[in-house]
């Protein structure tokens, strides 16, 4: 790995309460020495991120990220459809064999505006008042996988032509680390709040890379080349193998919604070089949380979370795109791993 590479990346709607942060961060790594606001950075995006992933509303004053989700197709439908049934014995969805059928087969939409909190000192009012781009979560059952098979596939850049038709290509430009699976308690980064047993521990140093891609924007001529930081960590959850009737209640309701259950995240955000220009196409979100599901050790959870940025793309066809990739990417990734 490359040393003390300086990169910036957008961090005003993170939670990080430090005045060394400010809307867009300077960000330098060493590989044998890593520096705190680097991993605070990667811890906070980690937390929001899995917020945005795992949640359908809040008005938490600790999180500045609370969506509005609002189910798109047929998601309300089905939703309303398994929450009605009566020939269900369970109040876990998880636990009924048609509600898996459905999402092995369809997949979960919803479409929001994340609003940021105006009251919180380190988000400044222009970022506010600019970023009102769509943000899209989608949520469905991945057969024949594990989470850490699917892990491996969404990681592995040489194998992204096979689940996105519109790839011309992505590269790993520089690995930080490597260390996935590496559970020692040393290299614990951080902890959630002990007193949340709903909130995840965060084990492990994780994967982290520079990744380069360049993807063919749907209907149109136009190539986007993107330069994006992906970071990925095992989840463990405190109370995977318990649950409130409470949280199924959750759960039946909005499927993405506080189910706990042990799996991986990836995280991915654009972010920029000395010598690179203001970019004009940026992802400000790209999340993927990768969940096991008990009773079925060959199944996986995934809900993927994803909000772009560009001026490349026509405003009266941003929606359009926005739903097909969903779609397609889930169909796609299903065929993959069939």
């Amino acid at each position: 790995a490359q040393t003390h590479e300086q990169y910036s990346i957008r961090t005003s709607d993170l939670n990080i309460t430090s005045k060394k942060y400010s809307k867009v961060t300077s960000l330098s790594y060493n590989p044998q020495q890593p520096n705190s606001m680097f991993l605070n950075t990667m811890n906070a995006l980690v937390q929001q991120a899995l917020f945005l992933a795992t949640t359908s509303t809040s008005s938490s004053s600790f999180h500045i990220l609370p969506v509005d989700w609002k189910p798109e197709g047929s998601t309300k439908k089905w939703l309303r459809q398994q929450h009605s049934n009566k020939h269900n014995t369970t109040t876990d969805p998880y636990n009924n064999p048609s509600w898996i059928k459905l999402l092995e087969e369809q997949v979960l939409i919803y479409s929001g505006k994340i609003q940021t909190n105006p009251n919180h000192p380190f988000v400044s009012s222009s970022f506010q008042k600019n970023d009102n781009t769509t943000i899209y979560k989608a949520c469905g059952i991945i057969p024949n996988t594990t989470p850490l098979s699917l892990l491996e596939l969404l990681l592995d850049s040489n194998r992204v032509g096979e689940y996105n038709a519109y790839s011309l290509g992505r590269t790993d430009e520089v690995v930080f680390h490597d260390f996935i699976n590496n559970n020692d308690d040393e290299d614990v980064v951080t902890t959630s709040n002990s007193d949340d047993e709903t909130m995840p521990l965060f084990c492990g140093k994780g994967t982290t890379k520079i990744v380069c891609s360049e993807t063919k924007i749907p209907f149109t001529n136009q190539k986007v080349f993107l330069r994006n930081i992906t970071h990925a960590r095992k989840l463990v959850f405190p109370n995977a193998e318990r649950s409130t009737k409470q949280e199924n209640d959750n759960a039946t309701k909005d499927a993405t919604n506080n189910y706990n259950s042990n799996g991986y995240i990836i995280v991915s955000r654009s972010i920029t070089s000395p010598l690179q220009k203001k970019q004009q196409n940026e992802i400000v979100w790209g999340i993927n949380v990768l969940q096991s599901i008990p009773n079925y050790p060959n199944k996986t959870i995934l809900t993927s979370v994803s909000q772009v940025k560009s001026n490349m793309v026509p405003g009266f066809m941003a929606h359009q795109i926005g739903m097909m990739g969903v779609v397609d990417f889930f169909k796609n990734v299903r065929s993959v791993m069939v």
